[in-house]
């Protein structure tokens, strides 16, 4: 069994619709969103959810919901979508963020480790002569 946690919060405009959908008072309601983290059996005793499950059964649920056979298969899309180098790169705002991280990347890693190296008193020059 998997243990969740769920995380309640209201938009101080709409908890007055939610108060109404969930039945309970709005100064009760006020006590149990604001910046609260709620297991799911706690947020089930609460009134703030409807039933426990895992993603198979919001799938199941948005099925009947939608009139969907529950046998039907159908695609689960994750938002935001990952996103390639390619994509990155040849979409509007990818360019700036890969160029950004490539210089956060000198900045931070490659730039940082010459200036360590340079006065770490390791600095050798070699003449291409051998020492005798």
């Amino acid at each position: 069994m998997k243990v969740g946690a769920t995380r309640v919060r209201f938009n101080p405009e709409r908890l007055e619709d939610v108060s109404e959908e969930r039945g309970i008072p709005v100064d009760e309601l006020t006590k149990l969103a604001y910046g609260r983290v709620w297991t799911g059996r706690q947020a089930k005793a609460n009134g703030l959810i409807d039933e426990l499950g895992g993603l198979d059964r919001a799938i199941e649920i948005a099925k009947e919901e939608a009139g969907i056979p529950l046998d039907d298969d159908v695609t689960v899309v994750h938002y935001p979508r990952k996103r390639g180098l390619f994509a990155l790169l040849t979409s509007g705002k990818g360019p700036m963020g890969v160029a950004s991280w490539v210089i956060y990347r000198f900045v931070h890693h490659d730039l940082a480790e010459t200036v360590r190296w340079l006065t770490s008193n390791r600095l050798y020059l070699w003449t291409g002569e051998v020492a005798r």
